[in-house]
């Protein structure tokens, strides 16, 4: 699982109307997969402890990430009114994290002194062994639980000089044609995928880091560039936002920024640009439609009427100021409805801020009839969440 903004901050700000739209629809597709990621090490770890085993599911939950941390950064205050928010504007929805396994592994792992003891115990055991890769994670979890252990630093420095030198050989002795059957990206693969992130920077070890980050670039540019070919074609924004989030995430963590041509860039913002506005459309077009209910079908006071015309009246301002091809008929049947007095008053409400809409038409209005007017624009990334590009 890679590492991740803590979204209950980032959640609770959304819901209080502060960012919505494309940030908002980014903002459920990443949580989503972040609860996937954390339930499937939850879940290949029950099946470990199910054999009998503590110590397996220990290390692979307790190391990085770690799995219990994480999950901190998951919890949602307000579930029900995210999931509603969520189905309501059509974000990715969430199943939620395990929680039940949570209590589980954490009422069987040893503690304090005694886990310290475990892991320093299995540690010696696969130096010994010459397991020097399965080692790295357990001395990772003894040096990142105990930070202010010197010792753990330093065996942490002298493991990852040997694992550098380790490499560096089982390159050479490929390049050589010593060894067969395998390749330099698959060693290096192994390395990568045993949490071992200190390979520096030697020739070998360069020219297959090299390698590998530009066929992944490749990768994800291919879907980058079918991505933006589908955003000339309205009807099929939606499959092309879902396309748009697992091109970003991926071209994110990993080296975009070092290999983008300025074509790529360019596409890149291009779909971006086009999405929001799909998106600010959809989403106001939603709350339009719920105003245009609530407005026919209420028994509203004239108090509550003319808050809801207010209401109305913002919401299709805001779409005519961004140029949204919408229905705004609604307005003249509103204002018609009142024999066109409400022609003459003007909205108390303040302006709308672009990309609130975090609570729902659907949503909002059961709690209180006097709320705000929301609306969604598509504006940029919200300042603080981890979207570089």
């Amino acid at each position: 699982m890679k590492e991740h903004p803590i979204f209950t901050t980032q959640i609770s700000e959304t819901l209080a109307g502060d960012s919505a739209g494309l940030d908002g629809a980014w903002l459920a597709w990443n949580f989503s997969k972040a609860i996937t990621e954390a339930n499937r090490m939850l879940e290949e770890a029950s099946t470990q402890l199910s054999s009998g085993d503590t110590l397996t599911p220990f290390i692979h939950l307790m190391g990085a990430p770690n799995v219990f941390k994480r999950a901190e950064g998951l919890k949602v205050e307000d579930s029900k009114s995210w999931n509603e928010c969520c189905e309501y504007f059509g974000w990715t929805t969430s199943k939620g994290l395990k929680n039940d396994l949570i209590d589980v592994f954490q009422s069987v792992f040893l503690k304090g002194d005694e886990a310290r003891q475990l892991l320093l115990t299995e540690y010696h055991s696969r130096m010994s062994s010459s397991k020097t890769l399965e080692a790295l994670a357990v001395i990772k979890i003894l040096e990142a639980e105990h930070p202010k252990e010197d010792a753990y630093k330093a065996d942490l420095l002298r493991l990852n000089k040997r694992l550098a030198a380790e490499l560096d050989a089982d390159l050479m002795e490929i390049s050589a044609g010593v060894v067969s059957g395998t390749t330099a990206e698959e060693v290096y693969f192994k390395y990568e995928q045993g949490g071992f992130d200190e390979m520096g920077e030697g020739n070998l070890v360069s020219s297959v880091r090299e390698t590998i980050s530009k066929s992944r670039y490749e990768t994800w540019t291919k879907k980058l560039s079918e991505t933006h070919s589908m955003i000339s074609d309205s009807s099929k924004w939606k499959a092309c936002e879902g396309l748009y989030f697992e091109v970003r995430y991926n071209l994110e963590n990993g080296c975009f920024s070092e290999l983008a041509t300025e074509a790529d860039k360019k596409k890149l913002k291009e779909t971006k640009e086009a999405l929001s506005r799909f998106r600010g459309e959809h989403d106001l077009e939603l709350q339009i439609k719920d105003a245009d209910e609530e407005f026919s079908g209420s028994n509203l006071n004239r108090k509550e009427k003319q808050a809801l015309i207010n209401r109305i009246t913002d919401l299709v301002g805001h779409g005519k100021k961004l140029g949204y091809s919408l229905d705004y008929s609604i307005l003249d049947r509103v204002n018609g409805g009142k024999g066109g007095a409400q022609k003459k008053q003007k909205s108390n409400a303040k302006a709308p801020k672009p990309q609130p809409a975090a609570k729902p038409a659907k949503v909002a209005k059961k709690e209180t009839e006097k709320a705000e007017p929301t609306v969604s624009s598509g504006a940029e990334d919200k300042k603080g969440s981890k979207m570089p590009l």
